[in-house]
C-alpha cells in the first residue's frame, strides 16, 4: 500500500509542477508579447499563451501521442449541430446590436478596425477556438481526480 501512496503523492507534485509551469509558460509568453506591442511591434501572438503552453507541456509530457489527443479533445463530434449556431452567430449578433445602438444613440456608426482589417476576423476566431479548448474542463477534471488519492479509493470523481 505505501508505494501506491508515494506514487500518487509523486504524481500530484508532477501535476502541481506542471500547473505551474503551465501558468509561467502562459503569463511569460502573453506578457512579452504585449510589452512588445506597448513598443510599437504588434504580432498579434500576446493571448495565445495559454495555448502555447498547454501544446508545450503536453507534447514535453506525452509526446506528438498526447498533442493529437488535446486537439481531438477540442473537437467533440458529440456536440449537435444545433449548438454551432450560438457558436458562429452569437458574438456577431451581440456586436451588431450594439453598432445599432451607437447608431441609435449618436446617429453614427463607430469605425470598425475588424472590418478595416478583415484578416483579424479569422485570426480572433482561431484563437478564441483553441484557446477556450487548449485545456479542456473534462481533461482538467480527469486530471484532478486521478491525481486525489481520496477519489481513487472510491472510483471514478467524474
Amino acid at each position: 500500500m505505501k508505494p501506491r501512496i508515494n506514487l500518487l503523492l509523486g504524481q500530484v507534485e508532477s501535476e502541481s509542477r506542471n500547473l505551474l509551469l503551465f501558468f509561467l509558460i502562459a503569463f511569460a509568453w502573453s506578457w512579452f508579447f504585449w510589452l512588445l506591442q506597448m513598443w510599437g511591434l504588434n504580432l498579434y501572438v500576446a493571448p495565445f499563451g495559454p495555448f502555447v503552453a498547454a501544446f508545450l507541456l503536453t507534447f514535453r509530457n506525452e509526446g506528438k501521442v498526447g498533442v493529437k489527443e488535446l486537439f481531438k479533445k477540442g473537437f467533440d463530434p458529440r456536440i449537435g449541430g444545433l449548438w454551432y449556431v450560438p457558436v458562429f452567430l452569437l458574438m456577431p449578433a451581440i456586436a451588431g446590436f450594439s453598432l445599432f445602438l451607437a447608431w441609435l444613440s449618436e446617429g453614427t456608426i463607430p469605425e470598425l478596425m475588424a472590418l478595416s482589417q478583415p484578416w483579424l476576423i479569422l485570426f480572433n476566431f482561431i484563437y478564441i477556438f483553441f484557446s477556450r479548448r487548449a485545456i479542456p474542463r473534462r481533461v482538467r477534471l480527469e486530471r484532478l481526480c486521478a491525481s486525489s488519492a481520496s477519489n481513487a479509493s472510491h472510483g471514478s470523481c467524474l
